[in-house]
């Protein structure tokens, strides 16, 4: 019988809350992202690209999570918001 678990990760940036389930050695099985506060709604053809950019994002921090990096630490968390902030200046 597996003794699987789930845990909850909140980036605190962004509203990014990730999921991720571990089996029962402790490894990362699979995952995913609760919410985030990073989309924009559609105005223009600008804020399509926009979230698809964010959508990448997303996804880099959900593998890393997955990876095992820290996705919470103070390195961490400042990489990420550079690169959103130079994804929303570029586009």
């Amino acid at each position: 019988m597996s003794n699987s678990t789930t845990k909850t990760i909140e980036l605190h940036l962004y509203g990014i809350v990730l999921s991720i389930d571990y089996d029962d050695q402790n490894r990362p099985i699979a995952g995913c992202i609760r919410s985030t506060g990073l989309h924009t709604e559609y105005n223009d053809p600008e804020d399509e690209l926009y979230n698809v950019a964010m959508d990448a994002i997303e996804s880099i921090v959900l593998a890393h999570a997955m990876a095992e990096v820290d996705v919470c630490s103070k390195g961490y968390i400042e990489g990420l918001e550079t690169a959103v902030n130079n994804c929303a200046s570029n586009l």
